[in-house]
């Protein structure tokens, strides 16, 4: 019986020691980059499967994104918030905000 528990408590603390010691996946596996769009520039994040266009309207730029390739919503990024829209409903957005 003790050594059941000495053995649990063992496994507990390496665990919890390389959990610590280690780096995250998300670090140890990708490179970030910072990408600076202009008007009529188009990416996409294939693993996310999101393509994305910088354009604007009544001379307020935006950024539009949507899944590929069959979007069920809309989203566009404002320098002051977002707005999301069912796809192909324009007239009533399903979620709006605007920083203070």
């Amino acid at each position: 019986m003790r050594l059941a528990i000495c053995a649990a408590l063992l496994i507990a603390v390496a665990f919890l020691a390389g959990r610590a010691t280690a780096p995250s996946s998300s670090f140890a596996g990708s490179r970030s980059h910072v990408y600076t769009g202009k008007a009529g520039d188009v990416f996409r994040v294939p693993s996310a499967a999101v393509r994305c266009t910088v354009s604007g309207e009544g001379g307020r730029p935006d950024l539009y994104c949507a899944h590929t390739p069959k979007p069920r919503h809309q989203v566009f990024f404002f320098t002051d918030g977002l707005c999301v829209w069912r796809d192909g409903n324009p007239d009533k957005p399903v979620f709006c905000t605007n920083r203070p």
